[in-house]
């Protein structure tokens, strides 16, 4: 089965809009709901879980019609806040403790072996070309080794690798002090360069940054630009 799962925070209000620009719960909700729309219909996966932690009134029904429509499957899952320790550490925390207990609650996940993991709000266009591809590993990342740091908004890890290697990536993010999630991941799967990959196309990621505020977008000549560099090594973690 090919498996995604989407991450998110409706209302971040519950958590005083730490380190949030787009914080117009209207706003995100319908982003969060086009997304999983597209991913629904455009995307190749079987099986879809959002899991959402602001414990945002959602209308899961909907898109679990919407996904058996299409032989798909889609699980929602309420996550837990964890108010106090995301308010001083950050997002990262946050992020981090939706994906392992997505790993721990999905009846969709339970018998899998891997997942594709994206920021909810976001979508791949390319996602079908990706999932085409093979890889040495069901760990895929892509980032800027330069700045060690990998990217999070999109990747792929096999789950056992998870539980033994970034399961406790909570312990060490400080979003205030510049320790972000993809920077203790980095640092985490530059010690097993062995047992992952680097995607060899690069996400042709589209979407909102609530952090920023700003366009997650590459036009035509600027994907291919970040293609070639993802083919010298830019990108690579490896």
């Amino acid at each position: 089965m090919r498996n995604l799962l989407l991450t998110g925070t409706i209302d971040p209000s519950k958590f005083n809009n730490t380190m949030t620009t787009l914080t117009d719960v209207g706003a995100r909700l319908s982003q969060y709901e086009s997304a999983l729309t597209w991913w629904i219909r455009k995307s190749d996966f079987d099986n879809i879980v959002f899991i959402e932690n602001s414990g945002y009134a959602f209308d899961e029904q909907r898109f679990a019609d919407m996904a058996k429509k299409r032989g798909k499957r889609f699980e929602y899952l309420h996550g837990t806040p964890h108010f106090e320790e995301t308010l001083a550490h950050g997002k990262s925390y946050g992020e981090i403790m939706l994906i392992t207990e997505a790993i721990e609650k999905s009846a969709l996940l339970k018998t899998e072996k891997s997942f594709y993991k994206c920021t909810g709000r976001l979508i791949i266009k390319n996602i079908n070309r990706i999932l085409n591809k093979k890889y040495s590993s069901d760990t895929v990342f892509t980032g800027i080794p330069s700045d060690k740091w990998v990217f999070t908004w999109f990747f792929s890890v096999g789950i056992e690798f998870y539980q033994k290697y970034l399961r406790d990536a909570y312990l060490y993010v400080d979003d205030q002090n510049g320790i972000f999630m993809e920077h203790v991941y980095y640092k985490k799967l530059m010690r097993h360069l062995d047992l992952i990959d680097t995607f060899s196309v690069y996400p042709n990621v589209d979407g909102v940054s609530a952090g920023t505020n700003s366009q997650y977008h590459s036009g035509r000549l600027r994907l291919l630009y970040k293609n070639i560099q993802l083919k010298r090594g830019f990108f690579g973690v490896k």
